[in-house]
């Protein structure tokens, strides 16, 4: 009678190892600071030409009309050079406007977030109130 396990263990030698590379390449957890803004508002820089055109009074107004006008939510760095699309829709619209801190794996093709958690971004307790 012939005895399987050689064949059995080459068997899961082999996936073992062929898993184990996808496992070490897997995106790490990331964290990213900015504004919630609409595309449009941080491809241009700032909210201030569509805040006219929109008759929004803030930039949480401004961004939410954008979005719900066709527009997407972004993190914006505080430069065109530094937008992020993000991959959730739904979890920046309470962030609209604000400065927030983001979890999440970066997909540099895309230039995307896949956002995991999104939180208000602290003041910098050594910066002055004005």
């Amino acid at each position: 009678m012939k005895s399987y396990a050689p064949l059995l263990i080459g068997c899961l030698l082999s996936i073992t190892f062929a898993v184990r590379p996808a496992a070490q390449n897997a995106p790490e957890t990331r964290t990213f600071t900015g504004t919630i803004m609409d595309n449009v508002c941080a491809s241009a820089g700032s909210h201030g030409p569509m805040l006219e055109k929109m008759h929004a009074k803030t930039a949480q107004e401004c961004t939410v009309e954008c979005v719900h006008a066709g527009g997407n939510y972004v993190l914006y760095g505080g430069n065109v050079a530094l937008i992020y699309a993000l991959d959730d829709q739904i979890k920046p619209e309470p962030f609209a406007g604000q400065a927030v801190v983001v979890t999440g794996t970066y997909d540099a093709a895309a230039k995307m977030i896949h956002l995991a958690t999104i939180a208000p971004a602290t003041p910098d307790p050594a910066t002055p109130a004005h």
